[in-house]
């Protein structure tokens, strides 16, 4: 009895995705080194989104690494500002994929300390 209920199921489900009922949303995964050298953050990150522009200072790796708790992006200014919004003034949203590389970036720096 189950093998037949799930038959159904599965025919039913096949039969709404060939007429166009069903919609899946896929999304391509992020890509992320799983590590970040300063000049790749810098580069991919914080000149495209225009950064640098008015934080000019943050081309110094030393001045990132005060706005940044090292191994935890939750708790860091640059990560924070990022992901709510707030950062860039007036300019789009920074891209979930450079959050991400931005958060690879914080992580990795709690393990080079080690």
């Amino acid at each position: 009895m189950k093998t037949l209920f799930l038959l159904f199921v599965l025919v039913s489900c096949d039969q709404l995705a060939s007429r166009g009922d069903l919609e899946f949303e896929t999304q391509a995964p992020l890509m992320v080194e799983t590590e970040v050298s300063f000049t790749e953050l810098k580069e991919k990150v914080l000149a495209p989104n225009r950064c640098l522009n008015c934080h000019g200072f943050l081309a110094n790796e030393e001045e990132v690494l005060e706005r940044v708790e090292p191994g935890r992006p939750e708790l860091s200014i640059l990560y924070i500002l990022l992901e709510s919004g707030n950062m860039p003034l007036g300019g789009p949203k920074v891209s979930d994929e450079d959050l991400a590389f931005l958060k690879v970036y914080i992580e990795q720096l709690d393990s080079l300390d080690e």
